[in-house]
């Protein structure tokens, strides 16, 4: 009875907060039926604190670029969880994850089968963002990238890290970490466990292309899938535990 009343009550929390393209403070949000954000950016977190999440087969579908953490000097500390079987963030363009100067912690998870897919990964970290996380965890959560564009990891920004665990996986046209100048460093790749896969074949894969001290670390049966890799004297080599 609980679960079923429970199950009810998220139902219609879901069509009560449904998101409109941007968040104040300190704000919770919650998707559990499809929404269609159709025209221009979808954009979340144009302040800070806040959390959207989509779950129990909630859907979001944007037909131009996604944003978690935009606009110079706000956006930060956001959080976007897409989590259970059914549950999809679809961005019809590409996806950024701290958009600029002063977007910091910003976090997109990924967890217990949900899906997030966006053409052109784009960045974790841009344009001098740092400290965003995303988090691809548990069999079946997957983050794909299709079209042409690399996913990178620190697009100008530092410390911002990808972590795929616990059977996630992330699907991307190769990759960058450390992208355009010295300030993209410090910034990580995480890939975990048995079942945790980034692919990144069908491109270029290059660690510390401009900012020094990025790393990949794979471990515990993790795989990294690359064609083509590429690492910098200014950064660590791709370790395996």
């Amino acid at each position: 009875m609980f679960r079923f009343l429970f199950s009810m009550f998220v139902g219609l929390l879901g069509l009560l907060l449904v998101p409109v393209a941007s968040a104040g403070d300190n704000e919770i949000r919650i998707i559990t039926n499809a929404v269609d954000n159709a025209g221009t950016n979808y954009t979340f977190g144009t302040g800070n604190n806040n959390t959207l999440f989509i779950t129990n087969g909630g859907q979001l579908t944007n037909v131009a670029g996604g944003i978690l953490g935009p606009h110079a000097n706000a956006g930060t500390n956001n959080t976007l969880v897409v989590s259970d079987p059914g549950s999809v963030w679809q961005s019809a363009s590409w996806l950024q994850i701290g958009e600029n100067t002063g977007n910091n912690y910003n976090t997109l998870i990924i967890s217990n089968s949900g899906v997030v897919t966006s053409l052109g990964g784009y960045a974790v970290g841009g344009a001098a963002s740092s400290t965003n996380r995303v988090i691809v965890t548990g069999s079946g959560s997957v983050w794909t990238n299709t079209g042409s564009t690399q996913l990178y990891i620190g697009n100008n920004g530092a410390d911002n890290r990808l972590i795929i665990r616990d059977g996630g996986v992330v699907v991307s046209v190769g990759g960058v970490l450390g992208k355009n100048n010295a300030s993209s460093q410090g910034n990580q790749v995480f890939i975990m466990d048995s079942g945790s896969v980034w692919h990144a074949s069908g491109g270029v894969f290059t660690v510390g292309e401009e900012g020094g001290n990025n790393t990949v670390t794979i471990s515990n049966g993790g795989v990294l899938y690359t064609a083509e890799p590429r690492i910098s004297a200014r950064s660590l080599p791709i370790v395996t535990r």
